[in-house]
């Protein structure tokens, strides 16, 4: 039984940094860092943040419960303030649930990932995926999650990439249908997740 203790406590660990990065001053010490978070997904981030918020606003009168908090720690901005600036969320598979989410989140911090080539990668039915979590959706939304951020993010120059992303990605259109049914076979969390 170690393994599923394992697998829940991966999540912990590796949402770690988050308030690690945020909450020691490291994006108010360097403004200009640079935080990416991958798989992780990106919904627990809205509760994450809440929480993290509430602590600042405690921190500013002096005070955590029994903890004294010298004024010398406290944030100049609050935690949510800096993950709209320093923070970008790799969504790996992401469920339609985790995208309703995503103005608590922000649409601009969203990086869309597949998770290939691992066993719960979408792939082979990625379209599939992107169906399931974007349809119905605006789609300078959709552009900026599925690729968008990750180009203006890494400075990747969209101009030479799109005939590579006529030639070989799903076509908006089949992307902004709702999925018919889920494909046989699927492995990927994305297809059973609300």
């Amino acid at each position: 039984m170690s393994w599923i203790l394992f697998a829940m406590e991966t999540q912990v660990f590796s949402r770690r940094a988050l308030t690690h990065m945020i909450m020691s001053g490291v994006f108010q010490r360097f403004p200009r860092l640079q935080l990416v978070l991958t798989e992780t997904s990106a919904a627990w981030s809205v509760a994450a943040l809440a929480t993290m918020d509430d602590f600042h606003r405690r921190m500013c009168v002096g005070r955590i419960g029994e903890i004294s908090v010298p004024g010398s720690v406290v944030l100049s901005d609050r935690p949510s303030d800096y993950a709209r600036t320093n923070v970008w969320f790799g969504a790996s598979f992401p469920s339609r649930s985790e995208i309703d989410a995503r103005y608590d989140i922000g649409i601009d911090r969203i990086l869309w990932g597949s998770d290939y080539p691992h066993n719960e990668s979408t792939f082979p039915h990625t379209t599939a995926g992107l169906q399931l979590a974007f349809h119905g959706l605006a789609r300078a939304e959709v552009a900026a999650m599925v690729g968008g951020n990750a180009a203006k993010l890494y400075g990747f120059d969209l101009e030479a990439l799109n005939p590579i992303a006529d030639r070989i990605g799903p076509e908006v259109a089949t992307v902004a249908q709702p999925l018919s049914s889920v494909p046989e076979g699927v492995t990927s969390p994305a297809f059973f997740r609300p």
